[in-house]
């Protein structure tokens, strides 16, 4: 009974370890992640850290960065310029070209 009890002990302290250590992991890969954007795009990754779709909201910076876009004022544009977003939950709206 002893053996059994010291196993069981044993697992479940390996499990509380493998818990903690994949929270520290998804924590420190988010710092890394947001620490890569510079600048305007790393204040608004720095945002995505509050929200609760972080997935969505750092797609959507990676998104502004990639086409060099900017956040929409109140969900306007100015002339020559549409808004835009990711469909999901957190994500920033921004302004890009219209293209014809």
């Amino acid at each position: 009974m002893k053996k059994i009890t010291k196993y069981v002990l044993i697992v479940a302290a390996l499990i509380v370890a493998l818990i903690i250590g994949l929270y520290l992991y998804s924590f420190f890969s988010k710092k890394v992640e947001v620490s890569n954007f510079k600048g305007y795009y790393g204040e608004l990754a720095k945002q995505c850290e509050q929200k609760s779709s972080y997935n969505c909201c750092i797609a959507s910076v990676r998104a502004m960065t990639n086409g060099n876009y900017k956040l929409s004022e109140n969900n306007t544009c100015e002339n020559g310029f549409k808004p835009n977003m990711l469909m999901c939950i957190d994500s920033f709206k921004w302004c890009e070209p219209i293209t014809k």
